[in-house]
């Protein structure tokens, strides 16, 4: 199965989930109202990452998408 998605988080990383909830409650709730799928997803892209600068910039941007009310393409 080297193309399957099965084995991918289904949640942020505990560390960024906690941060999200704690310094940016609105994005968190809606981030809580995205599709499961997308947030799969992301959770992923954030989550694959080998730079710690690299996790930290996409975590900022899925932040600032989220608190805005909107998804990254």
């Amino acid at each position: 199965e080297p193309y399957s998605t099965s084995k991918c988080p289904s949640q942020l990383p505990p560390d960024l989930d906690e941060r999200l909830r704690r310094d940016h409650p609105e994005a968190a709730t809606f981030w809580d109202s995205t599709p499961p799928s997308y947030r799969k997803m992301r959770a992923f892209w954030i989550g694959e990452t080998k730079r710690p600068e690299t996790r930290e910039r996409r975590f900022n941007e899925l932040v600032e998408a989220c608190a805005a009310g909107k998804r990254l393409a």
